[in-house]
């Protein structure tokens, strides 16, 4: 249903002037505004009360999250602290340090630390034949 004069349902406020020229406010006629949710079909009207229903909440709703902002605490500032490490202390060398037989036991060990890493521990034997994946079956009647 098109409306076409809006002037018929949407009352305005009317100022009026009297014989000695002095204006008055006169509100507007509201009963129009019933006679035009008479003309408007009962099942039209549900939808038009819900969508007014609903606007009127979001409009509430704006206007209380607006004023209503909780301002959350400022974290403070992250300072970088630094923290204090102890500088190693290297202690006083053993006395055995600098014995032959503990120095022979070091190139002992590291000689054989080298054998290990040049050393192939892969054994042929152990792995798997080549298997033939190209198998063709015959079929027989």
């Amino acid at each position: 249903m098109a409306i076409e004069n809006t002037s018929d349902v949407i009352p305005s406020p009317v100022i009026e002037g009297d014989s000695s020229g002095k204006k008055s406010f006169r509100l507007p006629d509201f009963s129009r505004i019933g006679s035009f949710f008479k003309k408007i079909s009962p099942d039209k009207k549900i939808p038009l009360i819900l969508a007014s229903v609903l606007i009127f909440v979001v409009i509430i709703l704006v206007i209380l999250t607006k004023f209503s902002k909780i301002e959350k605490p400022k974290p403070l500032p992250l300072v970088p602290t630094e923290i204090p490490t102890r500088e190693p202390t290297i202690a006083s060398a053993s006395a055995y340090a600098s014995s032959s037989a503990i120095l022979k036991i070091e190139k002992d060990l590291e000689d054989l630390d080298l054998e290990l890493k040049k050393a192939n521990f892969r054994e042929s034997s152990l792995l798997p034949p080549n298997i033939d994946l190209d198998v063709k079956f015959e079929v027989t009647d």
